[in-house]
């Protein structure tokens, strides 16, 4: 895909534009709500460059990426500021696509924020964040009202347990007193001074009395020539155990994901990729 000088200046197109999203209902799981997610039709030109602003913006604030295209251009700043700070480690490509769509389908379909967005604070090119993939928030008029932890498994080859290690750390997550996570974007949001850091800071002093605003959300981003519902039929059974409240499971299916994502990283300056664990 030619990349212009600008990755953000022409209107974006919405997710929904190349995706449909779908309540399964009914479903044959009694331990998750599940959405299933499938394309319209091939991916355009415009779609690819909206994903491919989306994966750059994860690394870098819109603000500085548009002053460096317009002081440098496009070329230098891939070169300078996006490939150097990407991981090297090979199970982290593909992987690092599947938050970053996930983030932007619940922003987009669920009208979720997202107040900090992880990838920006990786320091060094082989540095791997811990923790929760996401933390998305959403509150009315004067209150919070969810806080939702998100998990993402990417996969292009076939892999019938990758849900339930997601899960894993969903229930991680929901057992510990106060996440790393939770810890992580409060001090993101007060570095900034967003509006939801009284409120952030109000659940996580009293998270044991507001367990009802949490949100749980597994994304599943499958090539859909490997996906099997074996995938969910083996979280189900997990879950029988292990009961996430207010867990929802978002399966993701796209053709040819890996020439996909391949595409895209390539455009930014990654020359190899290779799947998850």
């Amino acid at each position: 895909m030619k990349q212009d000088d600008s990755v953000t200046s022409s209107p974006k197109p919405q997710l929904s534009d190349w995706l449909t999203c779908v309540l399964r209902d009914p479903s044959p799981y009694e331990n998750f709500y599940l959405y299933d997610y499938n394309e319209k039709g091939p991916i355009h030109l415009e779609m690819k460059k909206h994903l491919l602003s989306l994966l750059v913006e994860a690394r870098l604030d819109p603000d500085l990426l548009n002053a460096s295209v317009e002081y440098l251009g496009w070329e230098k700043v891939k070169k300078f500021l996006v490939a150097p700070i990407q991981p090297t480690r090979i199970n982290m490509r593909r992987g690092e696509f599947g938050e970053i769509l996930i983030s932007e389908l619940l922003t987009n379909f669920f009208s979720y924020y997202i107040p900090v967005p992880k990838h920006r604070f990786i320091i060094t090119s082989n540095q791997s964040l811990p923790g929760t993939d996401v933390i998305a928030i959403k509150k009315d008029d004067s209150r919070l009202t969810d806080v939702c932890f998100v998990e993402s498994k990417l996969r292009t080859t076939c892999d019938v347990s990758a849900a339930v290690r997601g899960c894993e750390q969903l229930n991680s997550d929901y057992t510990k007193r106060i996440p790393d996570m939770i810890r992580f974007v409060l001090n993101r949001l007060s570095e900034k001074k967003d509006p939801f850091f009284p409120e952030f800071l109000e659940y996580m002093c009293r998270r044991e009395d507001m367990r009802d605003i949490e949100r749980y959300v597994l994304g599943l981003i499958w090539d859909c020539e490997v996906w099997s519902e074996t995938v969910l039929e083996n979280l189900e059974n997990e879950l029988d155990d292990t009961h996430l409240p207010e867990f929802t499971v978002h399966v993701i299916q796209i053709g040819e994901l890996v020439t996909l994502t391949n595409e895209l990283f390539l455009e930014i300056g990654v020359e190899e990729i290779l799947d998850n664990e």
